[in-house]
């Protein structure tokens, strides 16, 4: 219907004031003469011949109108001499000429060039539809205009969103499309994809630039490839591709290239409304890349670009059992480096805080030297400064390994053989130091002259201060390393500090050994209370370091 189609020009169009018809046939005339209503807003004129009237009454008196001037067929400029002579050329280039085609209509609209205008031709319907005019609205114009912006419209719309989205974007809704989602939404979308050759073909050149890849739009599983490629090269582009490497038919070594399907990767983790999607569906898709695979070509010292948790798990597996004893320090870098490549909420987080903490242990006993030392002060300094160290780091690996037992791990047995190990080690260390302490003692005699530690009974007498208020907070068997670790936590909060010494008394022959330093606050005092100690805390079994 003529009225509807020109009601349609100002409703695409809200600039648009005058709408010229060259009525070439009389068709459109005699259509229009039949309609009796049109809307308030608008003017429906034949053109009379009187050109200033016509100007004169579009300018003043249809102001504020939308005016539809037919011109009959005998009026329409048909040379170009014509229409450089017609006398309301400058308002017919400011405004519009009604076209009987839509794809031409629309053309002119938006004064596209010529090069568009079979692309157009073929996909004028669904372009003109409600959903992808609205996904197009406002982006279209001669200088933004083009094939692949429409496409994307096109299967943005087949995917249901409301805008016109990236590549990137389109491409992880297409994997978690066929990875998830149910059958029938995923049918709909191939199919409708399927039946529009410029958006299909639009998306095949999008697979093959970017993967080298062609879909089959047969196949029951259209981004498998696409999936198991995206995860390959994650894993690998920094890694030159070796004779056993079964994968290597997805190796991209185009730098360019690669940014780009990076892109698509890191949205598809990081989107927080995509990354579970992604992940599902890429775990389904891409489950034929196999990361044991992968490490078995290119070890566990390779330098994978990203990491999976499928991926990291065997590498720890490794590392616990073949370098954390051996190569603490080499260890403890590597846990950071991995921690950082992964997600900071996972699981495994807390399995590699276990197995830093374990490397700190071993590599702080290793740097321990000798613990045969040649006096109690000795071993009082070494140890507030050096040996409780080894205290610390093992506490800290035994909060995460009980933080660890409580998730399910595929190297629980390795972890669980590697605390049993460092218990031990633990136990041994501790044990040899305390002797040596005793032996230290008992050649000493009167060795608690020889640290210089206050008394501990005499604790009020030496820290009483009756200028400023005191708070003393009496903790049983507090270990020296907690004591340290909460002078730091305190020290964040702009508090003054300072750890001293105390020493306890002797009852006959029973030597008790001298305490480790509480620390001591400005406005309060910290006292330490502990039935015997020495410097490894040897009172503490090996599995339950904390009183």
């Amino acid at each position: 219907m003529v009225q509807d189609r020109i009601y349609n020009y100002f409703e695409r169009n809200p600039q648009l004031h005058v709408l010229f018809i060259f009525d070439r046939m009389n068709i459109i005339q005699n259509e229009l003469d039949e309609m009796k209503q049109w809307n308030d807003d608008y003017i429906y004129k034949v053109f009379d011949g009187a050109w200033f009237n016509a100007k004169y009454a579009i300018e003043n008196d249809w102001k504020d109108k939308h005016v539809v001037l037919l011109f009959p067929e005998q009026v329409y400029p048909h040379t170009e001499e014509q229409q450089l002579s017609f006398p309301l050329l400058d308002m017919l280039k400011a405004n519009m000429e009604y076209k009987e085609e839509d794809y031409a209509s629309f053309m002119q609209q938006y004064n596209l060039p010529e090069k568009f205008r079979s692309f157009v031709k073929k996909n004028i319907g669904e372009i003109m539809s409600s959903k992808v005019s609205n996904i197009l609205n406002g982006l279209i114009d001669s200088t933004s205009f083009s094939e692949d912006m429409v496409c994307r419209a096109f299967i943005s719309n087949y995917l249901g969103e409301k805008k016109l989205q990236e590549w990137e974007h389109l491409i992880i809704k297409m994997i978690i499309l066929d990875g998830i989602a149910e059958e029938k939404k995923r049918t709909d979308f191939w199919y409708k994809l399927s039946k529009n050759f410029d958006a299909s073909k639009a998306f095949s050149e999008k697979l093959d630039k970017l993967f080298g890849l062609t879909p089959n739009f047969n196949a029951a599983i259209k981004m498998k490839n696409v999936a198991e490629s995206l995860k390959y090269n994650s894993i690998t582009q920094l890694l030159d591709a070796v004779p056993g490497d079964t994968y290597k038919q997805y190796k991209i070594s185009n730098s360019v290239v690669l940014d780009q399907v990076n892109k698509i990767y890191e949205l598809g983790t990081h989107d927080r409304q995509l990354s579970e999607k992604f992940a599902q569906a890429m775990s389904i898709l891409a489950t034929d890349i196999k990361e044991e695979a992968i490490i078995n070509i290119y070890g566990i010292d390779a330098n994978y670009y990203c990491l999976t948790e499928s991926l990291s798990w065997p590498i720890l597996k490794e590392i616990v059992e073949e370098k954390l004893m051996a190569d603490p320090e080499l260890v403890n870098d590597r846990m950071r480096e991995l921690s950082l490549k992964l997600p900071v909420d996972s699981d495994i987080q807390i399995a590699i805080r276990f197995i830093e903490q374990s490397a700190l242990y071993y590599a702080q006993v290793r740097g321990l030297g000798t613990l045969k030392l040649n006096s109690t002060r000795e071993y009082v300094e070494k140890y507030t400064e050096e040996f409780y160290l080894a205290d610390l780091y093992y506490r800290r690996t035994l909060e995460a390994f009980h933080e660890l037992i409580t998730k399910e791990n595929p190297i629980e047995q390795t972890l669980s053989s590697a605390k049993r190990q460092l218990d031990l080690e633990y136990a041994k260390m501790t044990n040899v130091l305390n002797l040596e302490w005793l032996t230290c003692v008992a050649e000493k005699g009167a060795w608690f002259t020889e640290t210089g530690l206050k008394r501990q009974e005499d604790f009020y007498k030496n820290e009483s201060d009756s200028s400023v208020k005191q708070v003393v907070i009496v903790c049983d068997a507090l270990r020296y390393e907690v004591a340290k670790e909460l002078m730091q936590e305190l020290a964040k909060e702009k508090h003054m500090l300072q750890l001293t010494h105390t020493r306890q008394c002797s009852y006959g022959n029973q030597v008790l050994q001298a305490c480790p330093p509480p620390p001591s606050l400005a406005g309060a005092k910290w006292h330490r209370h502990d039935g015997g100690w020495n410097p490894a805390d040897n009172n503490r079994t090996a599995n339950s370091p904390s009183g």
